[in-house]
């Protein structure tokens, strides 16, 4: 029976350096194995008339860089690169690009027979970081699943895994500390070695997001397949008093790297006081804020400029008003919608928002808040 291995060794591939002109979402991709009779296929679609280039960072599983390719697409055009040959080595990979906003990944990870042909082999999707992701188990009649999980980002996370049986009950819970880039990938069953024969749901939560990957794999019958790891759902808030300023000084305050606002009126003081807290702890913060409503008594918006936080004051790009409400944190989750940032649209206002962790939709917002901050 074979087993489908989980540990590292080296690798090295030359490192190429790209010139980002736009800054969307990566791709994750968190695991690949090559090497050891392994070859990791990386494609990447153009969904774009425009060309772009991808630059394919890969990490071993305690974040060490190990190396990088370029991928050239055409637009509306494709890409390709293969990892193959040598000792058997495993580890993740993320895929940044220039030029458009919208590229498509996808890794074809296959196990090649004595023959040259694989008989094994399984597509994988590129993965979206959450906080809470959730990944259907089976353990029993000689399968066995997989779990990779990565942490991304550049701050450490702990992360818990909890077993759910088909009833929905907890089946035991594990806490696991992933350090910024590092991974782990390991078969349920050696995670939670009780289980026994076990069908049921993976719970994974975790304090900054992280990226999963699930293999169900059976050796003896053939069988490598890939099970979703699925995120959260989008987000949908509605007002009045249905808590979209808590939930907006939430993600205010779970930002690390950066926030970018596009506000018409804003006067809550408890969003204000968030963000100048952010900023006191380093987080980039740009703010477009619309020129006459910024001049009302009622707006926080001079408080914010005294802070130190940048801000710019502005009409909209027609000659009418800067009237968007979005906000943007850590070019990975988005808020927006109908609501102002103010007492009427909290209290007594019918509106909605919308919290959204699509990478090509954050994506498109970012590259449209750069293009409008520099203007």
């Amino acid at each position: 029976m074979r087993k489908m291995p989980w540990h590292i060794a080296g690798i090295l591939i030359a490192l190429t350096a790209l010139n980002a002109v736009a800054t969307p979402a990566p791709l994750i991709f968190p695991h690949f194995a090559q090497g050891g009779g392994y070859r990791t296929t990386f494609t990447f679609n153009n969904l774009s008339t425009a060309p772009a280039k991808v630059l394919l960072s890969f990490y071993s599983q305690n974040g060490e860089a190990l190396g990088s390719a370029v991928v050239t697409v055409a637009g509306l055009g494709s890409g390709t690169t293969m990892l193959a040959g040598g000792a058997l080595t495993v580890g993740w990979a993320r895929a940044e690009f220039t030029g458009v906003a919208d590229i498509a990944g996808t890794e074809i990870i296959d196990l090649a027979g004595a023959d040259g042909n694989p008989p094994m082999e399984t597509s994988v999707l590129s993965a979206q970081p959450d906080t809470l992701l959730r990944s259907p188990v089976f353990e029993k009649e000689g399968f066995r699943t997989g779990l990779a999980l990565v942490n991304p980002g550049a701050e450490g996370t702990e992360v818990s895994i909890v077993p759910r049986n088909s009833e929905g009950v907890a089946m035991g819970s594990l806490t696991i500390f992933l350090a910024g880039s590092q991974q782990i990938a390991r078969f349920v069953s050696e995670l939670f070695p009780s289980l026994g024969s076990f069908e049921g749901t993976l719970e994974i939560s975790s304090t900054q997001p992280v990226a999963g990957l699930a293999l169900r794999y059976n050796g003896s019958d053939n069988v490598f397949s890939t099970l979703q790891v699925s995120p959260q759902s989008a987000e949908v808030h509605f007002s009045p008093n249905g808590g979209i300023s808590a939930l907006i000084v939430a993600q205010i305050e779970n930002a690390r790297t950066s926030i970018d606002i596009e506000i018409y009126e804003f006067t809550r003081t408890e969003i204000m006081n968030a963000l100048i807290a952010a900023k006191n702890r380093a987080v980039s913060i740009r703010i477009l804020a619309d020129s006459s409503e910024a001049s009302e008594a009622v707006s926080v918006v001079p408080r914010l400029e005294a802070a130190g936080i940048p801000v710019r004051r502005t009409a909209g790009s027609g000659g009418g008003i800067m009237h968007d409400k979005v906000a943007l944190f850590d070019g990975q989750v988005l808020v927006t919608g109908s609501y102002n940032w103010s007492t009427a649209a909290e209290q007594s206002n019918d509106e909605n928002a919308l919290l959204l962790r699509t990478p090509s939709l954050v994506s498109v917002y970012q590259s449209t808040f750069d293009k409008l901050w520099s203007r």
